[in-house]
């Protein structure tokens, strides 16, 4: 069957534009949907990046309020758009930026894991990937940034995940750590880089290096003394990352409660 055409609609036209404005505010997350693009860049996680990501956040959210869908699809994208635009300044609104900071899925893996997921096919490749090394120092600063700005009105991340960050990123700036090994071993499959690309790329990555460990080192000396004692960021930041992660509003007493009675359930059996 051939599919019915569709003609694009103003709703249309917000959605892809916001997608085009998530690429330039998050380069990593253009890496991660196929938008290579960006991939020189990485995030502005400063105060000023965040509040850049604010603006345009509620200009989206305007021009989709302005908006009537003309068919179903366009219902969908309403909600769907609409709810991830007001949820972002939620957390906003929350501080959660001051505090992000974890062992799974914050920046400090998200900017190492992005270079997992770049072309190295060729030398071109490995230029954009010398960049966006380049870029490592600048955005790593900007994200301490906000992580300062947290400590002082006392929203901070707990003590254990900052002390398991730093640990991780002693891995990732060892000799024998990630950044060593990804340019020792640049190069497309059966050739060579040109002697000066392959010059950038060590001294990129050295310099990412270093930025890394001066992220350890504000992490041990001065996140780490006033960072919280509990792990659980309390109901209300939980309700919002839930929201977050499952694309769904859900009852939060009545999933622990279900919880609960399945592992009964599968520790009886």
């Amino acid at each position: 069957m051939t599919p019915e055409f569709r003609t694009p609609t103003a709703i249309d036209q917000v959605a892809e534009e916001w997608v085009d404005t998530l690429v330039d505010l998050s380069p990593v997350l253009a890496t991660y949907i196929g938008r290579n693009e960006a991939n020189g860049r990485l995030d502005d996680l400063s105060p000023e990046g965040h509040e850049r990501a604010v603006t345009e956040t509620r200009r989206a959210l305007d021009a989709l309020d302005a908006l009537e869908p003309v068919d179903a699809v366009d219902e969908v994208t309403k909600a769907d758009l609409s709810s991830e635009l007001r949820l972002e300044l939620e957390l906003h609104d929350a501080q959660w930026h001051l505090r992000d900071l974890n062992v799974i899925a914050s920046a400090a893996q998200d900017f190492r894991q992005a270079f997992d997921l770049m072309p190295t096919g060729d030398a071109d490749d490995w230029g954009v990937i010398a960049e966006r090394l380049g870029a490592v120092p600048a955005a790593l600063k900007g994200y301490t940034e906000t992580l300062r700005e947290g400590i002082r009105h006392g929203v901070v991340p707990a003590r254990r995940q900052v002390a398991e960050v730093a640990t991780q990123i002693t891995r990732y700036t060892a000799d024998d750590g990630f950044f060593a090994e990804f340019v020792a071993n640049a190069g497309p499959e059966g050739g060579q880089l040109p002697a000066s690309l392959a010059r950038e790329l060590s001294d990129n990555a050295g310099a990412a290096r270093v930025a890394y460990d001066a992220l350890r080192d504000f992490l041990t000396s001065e996140l780490a003394p006033v960072a919280g004692e509990e792990d659980a960021v309390g109901r209300d930041l939980y309700a919002l990352n839930s929201r977050r992660f499952l694309g769904a509003t859900i009852d939060l007493d009545e999933t622990y409660e279900w919880g609960r009675e399945e592992l009964a359930r599968m520790v009886a059996e």
